[in-house]
């Protein structure tokens, strides 16, 4: 059921059958990241910018320019890449202006699990128009994710 609140919460976690280190290296490398969007989406832009975990972070600064690409061919969007927090090995949250969102918040981390690693993704956000959609295709677009992370390293989805 879709919130009365303007903001929307939506979480997706998943047990990774890798080592956190692993796993760590793999969700702040960009490459990586478009891995996980593909084939739905890819970013593109900002040259020599490989990793959200660079030496260049500075909290809320942002780490660049990308456009959000559909199916790597439609340019749909502009993301100015921002973490508001960096925490090595552990998790990020990014806090980037979005194109289509008022506001945009996505919470990843990452802990140790009997099996594995447990990622999880915490997104909350304010889109311009079409609430119900953006908020069904943003689901969509981060279940994918989760799918093709466990594809990658083998694991299970975790219900909550």
């Amino acid at each position: 059921m879709i919130s009365s609140s303007p903001a929307s919460v939506l979480t997706c976690a998943s047990v990774l059958y890798a080592d956190r280190s692993n796993i760590w290296r793999a969700i702040t490398n960009l490459e990586c990241i478009n891995d996980e969007l593909r084939p739905i989406a890819t970013m593109r832009g900002q040259p020599g910018l490989d990793r959200l975990d660079s030496e260049a972070f500075v909290p809320r600064r942002p780490l660049g320019r990308f456009t959000l690409m559909l199916a790597a061919i439609v340019p749909v969007g502009r993301i100015d890449l921002t973490l508001a927090s960096l925490d090595i090995g552990e998790g990020f949250v990014e806090c980037s202006p979005v194109t289509g969102l008022r506001s945009w918040r996505h919470e990843r981390s990452i802990s140790i699990h009997p099996r594995g690693t447990s990622l999880l993704d915490r997104l909350t956000f304010e889109p311009r128009v079409a609430p119900v959609a953006t908020r069904l295709l943003i689901a969509r677009l981060f279940r994918h994710r989760h799918r093709r992370l466990r594809r990658r390293w083998g694991g299970t989805a975790i219900d909550g």
